[in-house]
């Protein structure tokens, strides 16, 4: 509960001050623009075309950034020799050096800010890309930086992108993966690539018994529950996947710890043995855990972009949020939507309408066990860069 509060209290400081700081911000940087000094930036003039600077400047969730590796492997293949470096806090940096095609990776004090301020102004960049949809604290980074060129995106209602060199309109009738890709247009780059990570196999020890078939209930975030599917419906599809002779093996982080007990607990007490991995993996060892999974059902949530990123079969639970917006990208994943038009309606995470509907429940189980069992019955998918492509398309087919 206490770190629920201080995340609405972060909230709350960056709406109420960070607009009109931004404001101010801006107005300083058009002038400055202007008449030529910059607080210390360049102008934008690429140092060495042959081997541009370029940042990542990534604030937000696990997820978020898996998302976003597509855009850093569209990056790499436009310029080899680029050095690319990717800026992270405490809640995504577990994750940065998985993304291949990343030199360097910086963590920022986010909670300091200042300090953010100095990190990022101690290395001198020709482009830094900001991927943060919504918080301002981003937009004050990036504006104060010393990178040549600023990218980041222009959000309906955030009032954050003043400061922006260059900026690009983040757009809701899209897949997240084509709003990052769009912001690469500024450095015409085209956009592709599917996300992925790499990661250590040595470190997958811990193997659960083969097959099995991985489980990942718990959402993160702000009002996490609304993103739950009940634990009911858990417990039958899980029942219904054991018939088909795969264990059963469930995930999840420090803080599902007891609530994946009770998950755990009453799967056995339906006759199904159950393998709890929840708050005994890092998440080198749970992507690994994941890649020799038969198959991940999980809601949306990190483990959902993992499992589709390193190519296995996956299902995807939607309901506050649409695959459409939010869905995984791979070569193997189905994603299920929550039935009816007053679902699906997060764009940004928080956007929760003053009675959210229980859209969750509106997903059943027959539904997500024929997603299993086509998944399972599959012949070996499409590379993943069509599946990128496919929803980098996406706004072309409505």
């Amino acid at each position: 509960m206490k770190q629920q509060r201080g995340r609405r209290r972060l909230k709350l400081l960056d709406r109420y001050i960070g607009i009109p700081v931004v404001v101010l911000l801006g107005v300083l940087l058009a002038l400055h623009r202007h008449f030529g000094r910059r607080f210390g930036r360049k102008r934008a003039v690429i140092s060495d075309p042959r081997r541009p600077s370029i940042g990542i400047l990534a604030t937000g969730a696990i997820g978020d950034t898996v998302i976003a590796s597509g855009m850093i492997r569209d990056l790499r293949a436009a310029h080899p020799e680029a050095r690319i470096l990717i800026f992270t806090t405490a809640s995504n940096a577990s994750v940065a050096d998985m993304i291949p095609a990343i030199d360097e990776h910086v963590p920022l004090r986010i909670l300091r800010p200042w300090n953010a301020v100095a990190t990022l102004r101690s290395q001198p960049l020709d482009w830094l890309i900001d991927i943060g949809p919504w918080p301002r604290i981003n937009a004050l980074l990036a504006g104060l930086s010393r990178s040549a060129a600023t990218v980041g995106f222009k959000t309906p209602g955030q009032h954050r992108h003043y400061v922006y060199d260059h900026v690009v309109p983040l757009r809701y009738d899209r897949h997240q993966l084509a709003n990052y890709g769009a912001l690469l247009q500024p450095l015409a780059v085209p956009a592709g690539h599917a996300p992925a990570v790499v990661f250590d196999e040595v470190v997958s020890a811990l193997v659960a018994p083969q097959p099995y078939a991985v489980f990942h209930a718990w959402p993160g975030g702000y009002k996490a529950e609304l993103k739950q599917w009940p634990a009911v419906r858990w417990v039958e599809l899980a029942r219904r996947v054991h018939a088909l002779g795969l264990s059963i093996v469930l995930t999840g982080g420090d803080d599902d710890v007891e609530d994946t007990a009770e998950l755990a607990t009453a799967i056995r007490a339906a006759g199904v043995p159950v393998d709890n991995r929840a708050g005994v993996c890092a998440l080198p060892q749970t992507v690994s855990l994941l890649k020799r999974a038969a198959i991940v059902v999980s809601v949306d949530t990190a483990v959902l972009h993992l499992a589709a990123a390193v190519g296995v079969p996956v299902i995807g639970l939607h309901g506050p949020s649409s695959s459409l917006r939010w869905g995984g990208v791979g070569p193997q994943v189905l994603s299920i939507d929550a039935v009816g038009t007053d679902c699906g309606y997060l764009n940004l995470g928080f956007e929760h309408p003053a009675q959210p509907p229980d859209c969750m429940h509106r997903i059943g189980v027959g539904r997500v066990y024929a997603a299993v069992v086509k998944l399972l019955d599959q012949p070996h998918a499409k590379p993943a860069e069509r599946a990128a492509s496919r929803v980098l398309r996406w706004e072309r087919q409505g």
